[in-house]
């Protein structure tokens, strides 16, 4: 054996991105107050976007037409992150996503982190773009970091004061998506799940090696989101264009699945990735400009590896 042997020495880079999702998992992304009106839009709110409390009425559990919409038995990708019910809450109909961790798990995102940030970052663009009198202008084909920051600067208060893009003679004026209503964060008791009657009760499920179960001694995070209905007809293939407005406002798709789409509107929002996430990344920015048939699910999935990390860029302007 030769006694000369050290083990492999840590890259500067690797070390730098661990710190990096260090930090990122301990970012703050859950505001107290309710969600009432709408959200302050400065670039300080941009870069620290929290996601507001539900402020609506209990949910009746014993409504006839409460039904599980994921359960997470169907294949290893269905309720990966959590479970998602049709309830009832005060005279409306709602979907609940109930997530499975309820602080940040070891080796993989924390959804419930994600979807905060990503809902509370496009709650904040639509108001933007509601809110302004003007056309929104993007810098064209936005590649690296900086960039993506960049476009999602102009959607906050300062970058509409002075926009950086809109004598471009290139621009993009930005076009919206129609973005799934979401009215907040709450707590969920597991007690209150576990006691709900036969195809109501949340399942015990295995992803990979892990089992996912709701436990009656725990309280769980959720998010009430506007419930869209099932469309007519088979389900349709994703299109480029449907996209095209997340990657121009610096989001990239860390998953692309049809299922998780209904018609133009994204419903699963652990599947965009915002500036602030640590599994952003250049290469998975730039898939969008592949061929539609190139950016498979299992394509964006397996690149997360290969992160395009930046720790030198700030997000100051």
């Amino acid at each position: 054996m030769n006694s000369n042997w050290q083990p492999p020495q840590t890259s500067k880079n690797f070390a730098l991105f661990q710190e990096h999702c260090r930090k990122a998992r301990l970012r703050p992304f859950l505001d107290e107050r309710p969600m009432a009106g709408k959200p302050n839009c400065t670039w300080k709110d941009f870069c620290r976007p929290l996601l507001r409390r539900f402020d609506g009425a209990d949910i009746d559990w014993s409504w006839e037409g409460c039904q599980l919409l994921s359960t997470g038995i169907r294949d290893g990708t269905d309720g990966a992150d959590g479970v998602v019910w049709k309830v009832k809450i005060g005279d409306g109909v709602y979907a609940l996503k109930v997530f499975w961790d309820n602080s940040a798990p070891d080796g993989r995102y924390w959804a419930f982190q994600r979807e905060c940030l990503n809902i509370a970052l496009l709650q904040m663009m639509q108001t933007a773009v509601q809110d302004c009198p003007e056309t929104i202008y993007l810098k064209p084909d936005p590649e690296s970091w900086k960039e993506a920051i960049a476009n999602l600067h102009a959607f906050s208060d300062e970058g509409r004061r002075k926009p950086r893009f809109c004598h471009l003679p290139n621009a993009v004026q930005y076009a919206p998506p129609r973005i799934r209503g979401c009215f907040g964060w709450t707590k969920i008791s597991g007690k209150e799940l576990r006691s709900l009657g036969p195809g109501r009760r949340p399942p015990t499920v295995t992803t990979g090696r892990v089992k996912r179960q709701i436990l009656p001694s725990e309280h769980y995070s959720a998010i009430v989101f506007e419930y869209i209905p099932e469309p007519e007809g088979p389900m349709s293939e994703i299109e480029r264009k449907q996209l095209i407005p997340y990657w121009q406002a610096g989001f990239c798709f860390v998953s692309v699945r049809p299922e998780n789409w209904k018609g133009d509107v994204l419903l699963d929002m652990s599947d965009i990735a915002c500036p602030w996430d640590a599994n952003w990344s250049r290469p998975l920015y730039n898939l969008i400009k592949q061929p539609p048939e190139c950016s498979s699910g299992d394509d964006l999935e397996n690149s997360v590896h290969d992160r395009g990390f930046d720790a030198s860029v700030q997000c100051d302007f």
